[in-house]
């Protein structure tokens, strides 16, 4: 039998140490700052360095439905939510995303296939964009503020389903709270500055009312069976099991059925 090399000996007993010496919780420590770094110097995350910056890049975050990114330019409370809704939003927000795409390319999404999927998706980033970001002018005693604004413009529909036709619909998931992780960034909002100096950053200060947390924790609760649904639908379409007037119907059908 050959020796056991010094160096190979070294790694193991020093391996072991590692994981005798060092608590899970630091470890856990160890893999989110991993992961900060892979977002920031990788992904290109950084910290926002001024007012417009934030807004500029919680949009590219929420759009490439990276909501762990997103988080970076939120205060804590809207920030605690989108890393806690990141895996399941992410996973529905793909799913969505790919039936959407195949049915373009195969020319087969209409006004209601639009609707009902806009319906359902947990961050319709897409139809949102930056209004005005701009400093207000504090009066008398007031502080001066930096705010802006989120403007969502929905696509523009000749042909969407009736109430009548929802009704199958899980209503909680789909009207109660509807797009309940997106709802808190709409409209304006104070930007926050963080840190002194060169340490200093911007971030968003979104609100989020009892309302709203309450359909967020919901969505985390009900969101893997559209996943499942979405990603067989698009299985039946990749196999032209399903003809192009039958796509709306059926899409409706999988949605009920996965409630």
């Amino acid at each position: 039998m050959r020796p056991i090399s010094l160096l190979i000996l070294v790694a193991i007993v020093g391996g072991g140490a590692y994981v005798f010496f060092f608590k899970p919780e630091w470890i856990g420590m160890a893999k989110k700052k991993a992961e900060e770094a892979i977002r920031e110097h990788v992904e290109g995350y950084g910290p926002a360095k001024s007012p417009r910056e934030a807004c500029e890049q919680f949009l590219k975050a929420v759009q490439a439905r990276n909501y762990k990114a997103a988080a970076v330019y939120s205060t804590k409370d809207y920030a605690d939510k989108l890393i806690k809704s990141h895996d399941g939003a992410r996973s529905l927000g793909k799913a969505i995303d790919n039936v959407n795409s195949y049915l373009d390319d195969k020319g087969f999404n209409t006004d209601k296939s639009i609707h009902l999927l806009l319906l359902l998706d947990p961050f319709p980033a897409a139809y949102l964009k930056i209004g005005d970001v701009k400093e207000i002018k504090g009066k008398n005693e007031e502080k001066s503020k930096q705010m802006g604004v989120f403007v969502f413009t929905p696509p523009t529909m000749t042909e969407a389903y009736n109430p009548n036709e929802l009704k199958g619909l899980d209503q909680k998931l789909f009207f109660a709270f509807p797009n309940a992780l997106g709802a808190p960034s709409l409209g304006a909002h104070e930007i926050k500055s963080e840190g002194e100096g060169t340490a200093k950053v911007w971030k968003i200060d979104f609100q989020v009312p009892q309302q709203v947390h309450n359909g967020i924790e919901y969505f985390n609760s009900h969101y893997k069976s559209y996943v499942v649904g979405l990603d067989n639908l698009r299985g039946q379409l990749r196999q032209d099991r399903i003809l192009k007037d039958k796509v709306a119907p059926e899409l409706l059908s999988v949605l009920t059925d996965s409630k």
